[in-house]
């Protein structure tokens, strides 16, 4: 892995042959082409990249839901205006990595020239209590709050005028001076040509540690979210542990470079972000992976990788689904209590079982499947956790995950029927594994949540995509979703 540039990590590219780079172009060309508005549709359900909340040019990290927090101010480098993130890069041809992508401002330019100035300036108006962000009126931000993100992303005439500016004007020791968030914007270029945006988020104690003695939960996003807006989750991740958390923007979703055309792609990005860390000397056994919803599968899948190199991560499932497929077809699929003989439910089962027949394959041959029930199963129980949102104890308002259908699609209701064959073995006689001794021992209602509907601070009605700090134990009302995973998470890493 190459890292000529502060901030920015390349990691190797496999060895290409004479004309492979020629002929790798022409096939994704061609594989563009071909099945162009198939993939178009299917990467709208699953990845949703036009609905990605954009990035503003300054973001005010706060760490708690108290409205009169001061917070910590992150300035972006990277224009929106400039560069046009890809809220519809899928529309787009594809492009490969090359240097002018990889250094994409220019001191030459004016335009590049003059934001990178009104950043400099805007630092004068924080420290002086002048800015006339909404979110930091009245404020005066001391250098230890304020936090620069996309320096390694200039050419380097444009980054020594950035750094000169600053030191002449608000000090020389700016860049050198701890901060009180251990934010670490970095680019990763993966091995396939994709640039990733993405943070690593530690305390300075952590930071201290040798890297083989650390601790790192890689964040994978959920369908059409940005992981700029997922700060204060992240670090709450990384408090409640005591690790580093990484996350990341897919290629291309805002300023990550490259095209997605199937999973592979958003599996190959997560499994880039572990690559780094165990390049740079990190245990695999002390990496765990996380993600809700479509950022679980792609989290799962990830890890499974990962254990067939044999790398033992640990994997956090929340809220996800066992396949795209499944995901769909649970949408048709009646209600339990339905009447077999009313022919609405036989018309629901029927489109199930075409959406079976037809939409099954086109997802394997797209590469869309998301087999992430598959992927689950060659983890071993000691390295993986999951949660659901399910709520059996109050049968007159289940609140189930109104997403994912927790009978047929959850990650839980495939648990569930493992636990079933497990307890048929068991009354067979017939010897258990450790792996299925330990499903039995685990408390399956442990694992589910519900929505805290009293709580007026979520505005999210959703049990599926609410966050998950508003999802409280479905039993006991102890403990809310986030405590579990950092539990679950913890006791994995043998942090606790």
């Amino acid at each position: 892995m190459k890292n000529d540039i502060p901030g920015y990590y390349a990691l190797e590219k496999p060895p290409r042959g004479i004309g492979s780079d020629f002929f790798r172009s022409v096939n994704m060309y061609a594989n563009w082409a071909f099945s162009f508005f198939l993939r178009r549709v299917i990467i709208n359900v699953a990845l949703a990249p036009n609905e990605v909340r954009p990035q503003e040019p300054m973001h005010v990290m706060f760490l708690t839901d108290d409205r009169t927090e001061k917070g910590s101010v992150i300035l972006n480098l990277l224009s929106p205006e400039i560069n046009e993130p890809g809220t519809s890069y899928y529309s787009k041809l594809p492009s490969l990595v090359t240097e002018s992508t990889r250094l994409e401002y220019s001191l030459d330019n004016p335009e590049h020239k003059a934001y990178v100035d009104s950043v400099i300036d805007e630092i004068g108006r924080l420290m002086t209590g002048k800015s006339e962000n909404k979110k930091c009126k009245n404020k005066h931000f001391a250098i230890e709050e304020l936090h620069i993100k996309g320096m390694e992303r200039l050419q380097a005439p444009l980054l020594d005028y950035f750094k000169q500016q600053v030191q002449q004007k608000y000090g020389d020791d700016f860049f050198e001076h701890p901060r009180t968030l251990g934010l670490n914007f970095f680019t990763l270029e993966t091995a396939d040509d994709a640039l990733l945006e993405s943070l690593e988020l530690s305390s300075a104690e952590e930071r201290m540690k040798p890297i083989a003695e650390r601790k790192f939960v890689i964040s994978c996003m959920a369908r059409n979210q940005n992981y700029m807006y997922w700060l204060k989750d992240l670090y709450t991740t990384s408090a409640g542990i005591g690790c580093s958390v990484v996350s990341f923007n897919y290629r291309g979703i805002e300023y990550s470079r490259g095209t997605v055309f199937s999973q592979e792609e958003l599996v190959n990005d997560a499994c880039a972000q572990a690559q780094r860390l165990i390049e740079m000397g990190a245990n695999p056994e002390n990496i765990a992976f996380e993600g809700m919803s479509m950022g679980g599968a792609v989290a799962t899948i990830s890890a499974a990788r990962m254990h067939e190199k044999g790398l033992k991560v640990s994997l956090y499932n929340e809220r996800s689904y066992r396949s795209l497929v499944r995901l769909m077809v649970g949408y048709v699929l009646p209600d339990e209590k339905s009447s077999l003989w009313n022919p609405l439910t036989l018309l629901q089962y029927a489109f199930a079982g075409l959406a079976y027949l037809f939409v099954l394959p086109g997802l394997w041959m797209l590469g869309w499947h998301l087999n992430s029930a598959g992927a689950w199963d060659k983890i071993p129980q000691a390295y993986k956790s999951f949660s659901v949102a399910r709520n059996h104890f109050d049968p007159e308002h289940p609140d189930d995950d109104d997403f994912v259908n927790d009978s047929f699609a959850s990650i839980a209701s495939l648990m569930d029927e493992h636990r079933i064959e497990i307890q048929q073995k068991l009354a067979n006689h017939e010897a258990l594994s450790p792996d299925e001794q330990q499903v039995l021992e685990d408390i399956p209602e442990s694992h589910d949540f519900t929505l805290d509907r009293e709580d007026k601070i979520n505005d999210n009605p959703s049990p599926h995509s609410a966050p998950r700090r508003f999802m409280q134990d479905s039993k006991s009302k102890a403990h809310n979703l986030h405590d579990h995973m950092i539990e679950q998470v913890g006791h994995m890493l043998h942090v606790r």
